[in-house]
């Protein structure tokens, strides 16, 4: 091999490196200049015509992160340790219709919090869940917000996820006085935080008959940071809006996905399917000892996603939950065994009064 034909070579593979430099530049300017940048607080409602919330009912919330209908028991996810990037469209189809099925069985319900629906993503084939889960809802009023907004997200390389645009909705029966969407002031470092989630959580509130407001809260925290530190930060910043509201004299009702344990788990909990090992759990003095955390110790709300699901094998966890204020009395808490057919999380479900 001649010296001037590893001189050209070099040259050659010296350009070719500036081409992909260039090329991953622009990429990531493109990428830059289109991310999604939400305000810190923006306004979804707010109505003059107040609606009074009768204290001396008894009121019921459903949470559920329905998995943008992709994520049913038949699927692994690459994010997880899985292979799979989504499923056939009539299975997302077919999970979404159950979803609704589901949540129209339990239209007693007075509020419900959703979390990963999707409006235009190709994971769930461009599908406007939102819109067809309010068809299907009509009795409620809603409240949505985005948290993921992404022109293209190019992992796994072999088949891209593509366009992700989606969200949270809160679904009442009351109108809300004003409801908000509150960016989180936390999230990854450059240049990965431009294909990541802003998360962000919801606030509704809703005049009472005693002249105070049930502020309910709809959130879904960060995950994947590999420490934990997201979430246990975006906690603590909710603990402090929310001890603000209840300072103010107002009931207050957070819930949705956490990402984290509400207490530290054993390994007997769930049959010992509990995934002790890579479960983070909220700090024991997240909140004052007089605001309650309520969830189903008995009934798992989410699964791991790494393989397909199976009832005595898949590692599982509890992170959907509630946070309620001390001037709010809890009367049941259950978590719906779906079995996980058709959402990794299954639905939480809790009543209770507001104390006068």
């Amino acid at each position: 091999m001649s010296r001037s034909f590893v001189k050209k070579l070099g040259i050659l593979m010296g350009i070719v490196l500036l081409i992909i430099a260039i090329l991953v530049s622009l990429f990531l300017l493109i990428f830059t200049l289109k991310d999604y940048q939400p305000e810190k607080v923006e306004t979804i409602s707010k109505s003059e015509n107040v609606e009074l919330l009768d204290v001396n009912l008894s009121f019921k919330l459903l949470s559920w992160n329905i998995g943008y209908a992709g994520l049913n028991k038949e699927m692994d996810f690459f994010y997880d340790g899985g292979k799979m990037v989504r499923p056939m469209q009539s299975k997302v189809e077919e999970n979404l219709n159950a979803i609704l099925s589901v949540l129209q069985n339990h239209n007693d319900a007075d509020f419900i919090f959703l979390q990963e629906i999707d409006v235009d993503s190709k994971r769930s084939y461009n599908m406007n869940e939102l819109e067809y889960l309010k068809k299907g809802l009509p009795n409620y009023h809603t409240s949505y917000a985005t948290n993921y907004k992404v022109l293209f997200v190019p992992s796994p390389l072999s088949q891209p996820m593509g366009k992700v645009e989606a969200g949270l909705a809160t679904f009442s029966k009351t109108k809300a006085m004003l409801s908000q969407r509150h960016t989180f002031p936390f999230n990854f470092s450059w240049p990965l935080k431009i294909f990541m989630l802003d998360r962000c959580f919801i606030t509704y509130e809703i005049a009472t008959s005693n002249n105070k407001k049930l502020i309910l809260i709809n959130t879904h925290n960060s995950a994947f940071d590999g420490t934990g530190n997201l979430p246990k930060s975006e906690l603590a910043f909710l603990r402090e809006y929310m001890q603000r509201e209840y300072n103010n004299g107002n009931y207050v009702i957070l819930g949705g996905d956490f990402n984290l344990a509400p207490i530290t788990f054993t390994k007997d909990d769930f049959k010992g399917l509990y995934d002790i090992e890579n479960a983070i759990s909220m700090p024991n003095d997240a909140f004052n000892k007089d605001w309650q955390i309520i969830y189903d110790s008995q009934v798992p709300s989410n699964r791991s996603t790494a393989t397909t699901y199976q009832k005595e094998g898949t590692n599982v966890y509890c992170i959907d939950f509630f946070i309620v204020s001390p001037n709010i009395k809890i009367d049941a808490i259950r978590c719906l065994d779906l079995g996980f057919d058709n959402s990794d999380h299954n639905p939480v479900i809790t009543t209770f009064k507001l104390l006068k």
